[in-house]
């Protein structure tokens, strides 16, 4: 189940980072607006 794998890896980010690649993401997108 590959979407159970990407929450998986998001989990891991988030654990390791505190912060996940969607919030990043989001950061990046609001410094383009």
């Amino acid at each position: 189940k590959p979407f159970t794998d990407i929450k998986h890896y998001i989990l891991i980010l988030k654990r390791e980072n505190g912060v996940t690649w969607l919030d990043n993401f989001g950061e990046t997108d609001d410094e383009k607006k």
